[in-house]
């Protein structure tokens, strides 16, 4: 099971008419309060658009609250990748290919 994290309502309402058994939190990820939920996931999947500074402090915050969290992240600027790949995360580019290797890796 998952959770989706998201702050737009109209986005969040569309969530729950279309996959109503799909918990959804209302909030920004960087905000604590919402940083929560990863405390006893398993895995995290974060896709923030083109906000690879905001993809950065939300790994290293999920990773301290949960240090087994797996964590996939999306980013736009490969310089990023080996930064937040020794932070101990997995990252991922928005391509189609990248996507469906990404979704094969999360159904095993």
């Amino acid at each position: 099971m998952f959770t989706v994290v998201e702050d737009d309502p109209k986005k969040i309402a569309e969530l729950r008419e279309q996959y109503p058994d799909i918990p959804v939190v209302q909030g920004v990820l960087t905000a604590r309060t919402t940083l929560n939920v990863v405390e006893k996931a398993n895995v995290a999947l974060i896709c923030i658009a083109n906000r690879d500074d905001d993809t950065l402090l939300i790994v290293r915050e999920m990773m301290r609250i949960n240090p087994k969290l797996i964590v996939y992240a999306r980013l736009y600027d490969e310089a990023l990748v080996q930064f937040i790949e020794d932070m101990g995360a997995r990252s991922f580019s928005s391509s189609k290919f990248a996507v469906a290797k990404l979704k094969n890796d999360l159904v095993q």
